[in-house]
């Protein structure tokens, strides 16, 4: 008797922890799965986007996309939340200006996780407000301005 209501319970905390850990992944697979997909959310109809051109605007090296959602983390730390990964796609126009911004934050270490989705919608709305900020030199295709797309993965280390 005493076998059987402990082999409930295992499965039962079996069954708890999977949801858990589910309910965590599919984020990071929606994310994945959006950026993978980002090139056809453009909107190429009114000039052509390029991927990698001759002279990449400033804001797309490593170093500069890095230290901006670094910097960006640190002014909304308020959530109490930490993101693990920033997922992001956005296209610098022929402007200097951004456009189709796509932020999906990857939360945890978080306080209350019963507002988890508040909190990322709050991170994804200032880091979209902020990269829309940004002027940044255009990129360079035979020496004449385009516009140019960008997607990628940002790693924070918790430690």
């Amino acid at each position: 008797m005493i076998d059987l209501n402990r082999n409930k319970i295992i499965r039962i905390i079996l069954i708890i922890t999977g949801v858990i850990l589910s309910s965590n992944c599919f984020c990071q697979l929606d994310c994945k799965m959006t950026l993978k997909d980002y090139k056809n959310t453009i909107d190429t109809s009114q000039r052509p986007v390029y991927l990698f051109v001759d002279s990449m605007p400033n804001i797309l090296s490593s170093n500069n996309i890095a230290n901006f959602f670094t910097d960006k983390i640190q002014v909304i730390d308020s959530s109490k939340c930490f993101p693990i990964y920033i997922y992001y796609g956005f296209v610098v126009e022929k402007d200097s200006s951004i456009s189709n911004v796509f932020i999906c934050p990857q939360l945890e270490f978080c306080e209350d996780y019963d507002n988890i989705e508040i909190e990322q919608q709050k991170m994804i709305d200032c880091l979209t407000n902020e990269l829309l900020k940004v002027k940044t030199k255009p990129g360079q295709l035979n020496k004449e301005k385009v516009a140019v797309y960008t997607v990628g993965r940002i790693h924070f280390d918790p430690q």
